[in-house]
């Protein structure tokens, strides 16, 4: 599959493996085993696995990006009412027809993320930001202001899970440092896990400190 969309050329192709691949404008954002319908990305487990053990309980969950469902779906099995906020509109056909989302199963809004959250009065349990295109980070959605504004949205407890790539070397941790230190500005609490291969993942929560809740 393959079409240009307002946000870059999309397009879907499939290994000799059975293998899925979710690329935009040539950069592997996904990859899916339609064959037992689970994520071979192991970015889209930490989010939903961080997201579990930090939090007490998820009845109530708001996706930032949809990517091609896979979170907010698995999120919808266990019995979380999802919303899912995706700018790109081109992209939910795709996700329906390649990697078996169903948007019957969520409230989707297309549209952009910080506006959909400063409207919004829900309250959630867990915000899951995963806005990435390509490599290139959603500056609007790290500011204090955003970040802010998703703390509001959070019940007592809750925790918000962000998605981005980064490095920890001297030198090369700017962005990081920054994204750490933006947070700490607005929550009380914030932990970091890196993947080993460039994904790094922030919890942050108003809460007192995190700690693993289950494993």
């Amino acid at each position: 599959y393959r079409r240009n969309s307002d946000f870059g050329l999309m397009q879907v192709v499939e290994d000799t493996s059975g293998r899925r691949y979710y690329l935009n404008d040539l950069l592997t954002q996904n990859s899916y085993l339609p064959a037992t319908r689970q994520s071979a990305a192991l970015f889209t487990h930490m989010l939903h696995g961080l997201a579990k053990v930090y939090t007490p309980a998820i009845r109530e969950a708001l996706c930032v990006g949809m990517g091609v469902g896979i979170v907010p779906m698995q999120l919808a099995r266990e019995g979380v009412a999802v919303d899912v906020v995706e700018i790109n509109p081109d992209v939910v056909p795709l996700a329906e027809r390649f990697f078996d989302f169903d948007r019957s199963k969520v409230n989707l809004t297309i549209g952009d993320g910080r506006y959909f959250v400063a409207r919004t009065t829900a309250r959630y349990d867990t915000i899951i930001l995963d806005a990435f295109l390509g490599e290139s980070p959603p500056s609007h959605l790290m500011t204090c202001e955003a970040l802010s504004a998703m703390k509001t949205r959070l019940k007592p407890g809750g925790t918000l899970v962000m998605n981005m790539f980064g490095e920890f070397a001297s030198g090369r941790d700017f962005f990081v440092a920054s994204l750490d230190r933006t947070l700490r500005e607005v929550f009380p609490s914030v932990r970091v896990h890196a993947a080993g291969n460039g994904n790094t993942f922030f919890v942050a929560s108003a809460g007192p400190a995190l700690a693993f809740l289950r494993e």
